[in-house]
């Protein structure tokens, strides 16, 4: 029997160190890639924050979250392209109480030219269907333009709709139909 234990002895301590050894390198957290990331609790390496990261806790993207762009950008998708402009560094006065104060805001805008009467309508239906409210303190009409301002949180757009061209076709109805929706933080 003791013959047998010393055959088998062996066997069992070579199994043992090597069942050993394969278990340390498969830890949790043992598998650092050449950032010091550890893959298996999640985190890949950041390269424009220059560090590792969870991707479903923290975005890798240095570019803050622009709200105001980001409803530009979903109602540039409303309209061709031939016919959109967008404009950057433009101002955005706001009434903040019925007229009585009232403040400028840097904003971003997109204007349409060139609308069919049909078209008119789509940008007012995006914003509302976006969980915007028309603001009462910042509607205006004109003979030539009209202006209305919405509101979601501290996110405002105004939308002006004007006509293009001569003054004289403008009165005859025949001018051309533009939208300009400006938005910013507040």
């Amino acid at each position: 029997m003791t013959k047998k234990l010393y055959l088998y002895l062996p066997l069992i301590l070579l199994f043992s160190f090597t069942f050993s050894a394969c278990q340390k390198n498969n830890l949790l957290g043992g598998d650092k890639d050449e950032h010091g990331c550890i893959g298996s609790a999640g985190y890949t390496w950041c390269q424009e924050k220059e560090k590792c990261l969870r991707t479903w806790e923290e975005d890798c993207s240095q570019v803050p979250q622009d709200p105001a762009q980001d409803i530009l950008d979903s109602s540039l998708k409303l309209f061709d392209g031939d016919k959109v402009t967008l404009s950057k560094d433009q101002k955005l006065k706001w009434n903040l109480d019925k007229g009585v104060d009232s403040k400028e805001y840097p904003a971003n805008a997109i204007t349409i030219s060139d609308l069919s009467p049909d078209q008119k309508n789509l940008l007012s239906r995006h914003l509302l269907d976006s969980g915007f409210s028309i603001d009462p303190n910042n509607v205006s009409a004109g003979t030539v333009s009209s202006s209305t301002g919405y509101q979601k949180g501290n996110l405002v757009c105004q939308l002006v709709e004007g006509y293009q061209g001569e003054e004289s076709d403008i009165n005859k109805g025949l001018g051309k139909l533009y939208l300009k929706l400006l938005c910013a933080e507040i």
